[in-house]
């Protein structure tokens, strides 16, 4: 069962994007998070479980907004034998707005990683009300804050 209009693939072929666009030889989401936890840059949100879901995703945005295809991690992603969420910029708002309806839980419920192969980009909201929005630097894997 899928949320209506957003396709899914396999967490190993998302995390091996994931790890080529933060130029890392990681192989799983949760290895990407290890690395990312040593990045600077991170940012508090200070009493993130009452923030509604689309304000969190304004705040973990940021500038610049977000292109192209995306690909979304979210807890779900890890139940039922799902996956990484593919979900086009444009719908993104819609997207966490039907993915509370759909699984009766926020979409900031846990970690949340999203990525832009597009943009070279990755923003992470990590579980304890942490945000870290970050591009790889041209012609290079070192990451920029």
């Amino acid at each position: 069962m899928t949320i209506p209009s957003f396709q899914e693939i396999p967490l190993p072929q998302a995390a091996e994007l994931a790890a080529r666009v933060a130029g890392i030889p990681a192989r799983s989401h949760s290895e990407l998070m290890r690395h990312m936890e040593l990045q600077p840059g991170w940012m508090s949100l200070d009493g993130w479980p009452e923030i509604e879901d689309a304000d969190l995703l304004r705040q973990l945005v940021g500038q610049p907004k977000y292109l192209g295809e995306l690909h979304v991690v979210s807890d779900r992603s890890y139940a039922e034998g799902r996956g990484a969420f593919i979900v086009q910029a444009g719908r993104l708002n819609a997207f966490v707005h039907e993915y509370v309806e759909h699984f009766g839980e926020a979409f900031f419920n846990g970690d949340v990683i999203v990525v832009s192969c597009e943009q070279k980009a990755v923003w992470i909201f990590h579980h304890e009300g942490l945000l870290l929005r970050w591009r790889a630097k041209p012609s290079s894997s070192r990451i920029e804050s």
